[in-house]
């Protein structure tokens, strides 16, 4: 159905005397008039069109008024279109029957024109209002829409975020080589896990926002600078060969596989060794792997400590 912007008066009578009247005293209040002489036309008329307002004679050949306004009321495309019904009847009975079927207003002819449009331009301003109304509810049920559709996909992100971050805390603290996650360039320690304590013989505590410098770990620090090097080109590397001291100064050789990860925008070393000091070589290459596919969902989360 075509909208009309302007306001528009669709005027339903039979008699063209009265229409001519009507109209132009209509239009000498800037109202645009389209005309239908009977209550089949009327309805016709409003498959195509969309008037802001309806005049409807009840006294006419075919469909009367009164049936027209029910049918007019029963469309969902024209039900709010406010119906003013002009009538000769004076009886309550009739005004309650035209209220009943959904008029909105009453005009007894012969028309008292200055009344006439006073009640016009009410039911003009009226549906203006509601129809602005209606608009925003609509965007307010729109926005509400959109932000209830965020909430659902955020709280679906963060469970499948929180099951990455739950295996890779797993993987992380459960394995049973040396596991670390330090800045990259300080290698300040972010997160250990026990079998690195155990490795070191350092306490948690101690560890933990301290440098691999400060806690003179690595024996030559010379290896870490090349270490970091290679990763910068590389992103990761594997079986890398460096010797470490622990707590005790005792001095102990080991392969160390590392790889460079993202945490609050800032780039981050997850490095896991396992000590070759007694020449026994156990395997470490499956614990990497599996860790290392657990790194890109877990290296998203925005805060080490939900990760681990």
């Amino acid at each position: 159905m075509e909208s009309i912007t302007q306001e528009l008066i669709l005027i339903v009578d039979d008699n063209p005397t009265n229409i001519k009247v009507l109209s132009d005293f209509l239009r000498n209040f800037g109202y645009k008039i389209l005309i239908a002489k009977d209550g089949e036309s009327c309805l016709k008329r409003l498959e195509k069109i969309t008037p802001d307002l309806i005049l409807l004679d009840i006294m006419m050949p075919g469909i009367d008024g009164f049936e027209t306004c029910r049918q007019i009321k029963a469309s969902n495309a024209t039900k709010s279109i406010p119906v003013i019904l002009m009538t000769a009847l004076t009886d309550t009975v009739d005004k309650l029957k035209g209220f009943s079927l959904g008029a909105a207003d009453y005009i007894t002819k012969p028309l008292q024109y200055e009344e006439a449009i006073a009640r016009i331009n009410v039911h003009i301003k009226q549906r203006s209002l509601v129809s602005r109304l209606e608009q925003e509810n609509q965007i307010l049920y729109e926005k509400n829409r959109q932000c209830q559709d965020e909430i659902r996909c955020q709280s679906w992100l963060e469970s499948a975020l929180r099951l990455s971050e739950e295996k890779f805390s797993k993987a992380f603290h459960l394995n049973p080589y040396p596991i670390t996650i330090s800045t990259l360039q300080e290698g300040r320690y972010l997160e250990a896990n026990q079998c690195f304590c155990c490795s070191t013989g350092y306490y948690y505590d101690e560890i933990i926002g301290k440098t691999a410098t400060e806690l003179k770990i690595w024996v030559n620090p010379e290896e870490r600078e090349t270490l970091i090097n290679q990763l910068q080109s590389q992103r990761s590397l594997s079986n890398y060969k460096f010797q470490y001291r622990t707590q005790l100064g005792e001095v102990k050789t080991a392969l160390l596989s590392a790889e460079i990860l993202q945490l609050k925008g800032k780039d981050c070393l997850l490095s896991i060794y396992r000590d070759i000091s007694d020449r026994k070589f156990s395997s470490v290459s499956r614990e990497w792997i599996k860790l290392k596919k657990l790194v890109p969902a877990a290296s998203k989360t925005p805060k080490t400590s939900r990760m681990i």
